[in-house]
C-alpha cells in the first residue's frame, strides 16, 4: 500500500474507541507529573501496552512519536499528538464529518461539545503535521488560518462542534488535509525551519514505517549490521596482533592477547 494518512489508516488495526482509551490512559498515567500536558516516551509506550494495542500500532506510533519530538527531548504534548494522529483511527467507512468530530472530541477533555478558533487551529495544524510526516502534500499554516477565519467569520467566539463541522466540510481545503492532497511539501509548510539532519532522520523514519506496513521488518538488517561490526572488529584485532608480532615478537602478541 502507499504511504499517507488514508493508506496507513486502512492498514492499522486501530479503532476510535482504542484511541479514546489511550487518551484517558495518558491522562491518568501523567496526572502526577510536573507537566500534565506532556508525556515521555516510556510512559506513552506503557499506556499503549495497558490498552492492549496491536504490535503494529505500537511500532508505527513509536515512529510517529519520534517524528513529533522535533527537539529530541523524548516527550510530546500528548493531547495534540493524539489529535494529530486521530485520522489513523478512522476507517474507510468514516466520513470527513465523522473524522473531524472525533478529532474535536479528543481535543475536548471536559466534554463540552464546543470549540473555539484557537483549538480548531491546533487540530488542523496537528493533522496537517502528521500528514506531512507521512509524505503527503499538505497545506501551509497560512491556509489553515484562512480556514479558521472563514469558519468563525459569522459565528461567535465559541460554537458547538455540530454547528461547525458542516461548515468545515464544505470548505474545499479541509478535505485536502485529511486526504493528503495539499499544495505544499513538508519543508515549505513548516517554513523550512528544520535542519538537513532532521529531514534525513524524518525520511529514515518514514522508510521504516513503509517497510513495517509492507511487512518488511528490520530484524535481519540489524542482525546483519551487528554481525558485520563484530567481524570488522575481529579483523581489526587480528591485524593489530599481527603488526605487534612483526614489531615486538612473541611478547607483543602475548601482551595483546
Amino acid at each position: 500500500p502507499g504511504l499517507g494518512l488514508v493508506a496507513l489508516s486502512r492498514e492499522l488495526p486501530l479503532s476510535k474507541n482504542q484511541l479514546s482509551s489511550l487518551m484517558r490512559e495518558c491522562v491518568f498515567l501523567n496526572s502526577s507529573a510536573k507537566c500534565v500536558l506532556t508525556i515521555d516516551r516510556d510512559t506513552f509506550h506503557g499506556a499503549m501496552v495497558s490498552c492492549l494495542f496491536h504490535r503494529s500500532v505500537i511500532e508505527v506510533f513509536d515512529h510517529l512519536f519520534t517524528l513529533w519530538d522535533s527537539k529530541g527531548y523524548d516527550f510530546v504534548e500528548f493531547r495534540i499528538f493524539l489529535v494529530g494522529i486521530s485520522p489513523l483511527a478512522c476507517g474507510p467507512r468514516d466520513s470527513l464529518s465523522s473524522a473531524l468530530l472525533f478529532s474535536m472530541e479528543l481535543m475536548d477533555p471536559v466534554g463540552t461539545g464546543c470549540i473555539n478558533p484557537s483549538n480548531l487551529s491546533k487540530i488542523l495544524i496537528a493533522i496537517n503535521s502528521t500528514a506531512s510526516f507521512l509524505g503527503d502534500p499538505v497545506l501551509a499554516n497560512r491556509e489553515i488560518q484562512e480556514i479558521v477565519r472563514h469558519v468563525f467569520l459569522s459565528y461567535s467566539y465559541t460554537r458547538t462542534n455540530a454547528d461547525l463541522v458542516p461548515r468545515l466540510v464544505r470548505h474545499p481545503k479541509v478535505a485536502k488535509i485529511i486526504n493528503g492532497k495539499g499544495t505544499e511539501r513538508y519543508q515549505i509548510a513548516c517554513k523550512k525551519k528544520r535542519k538537513k539532519g532532521t529531514a534525513r532522520e524524518r525520511n529514515r523514519m518514514i522508510e521504516q514505517v513503509v517497510n513495517f506496513v509492507n511487512g518488511r521488518g528490520t530484524e535481519r538488517h540489524q542482525s546483519a549490521d551487528k554481525s558485520k561490526r563484530i567481524r570488522g572488529t575481529a579483523r581489526e584485532r587480528k591485524r593489530m596482533i599481527e603488526q605487534r608480532v612483526r614489531n615486538g615478537g612473541c611478547m607483543g602478541c602475548l601482551y595483546e592477547v
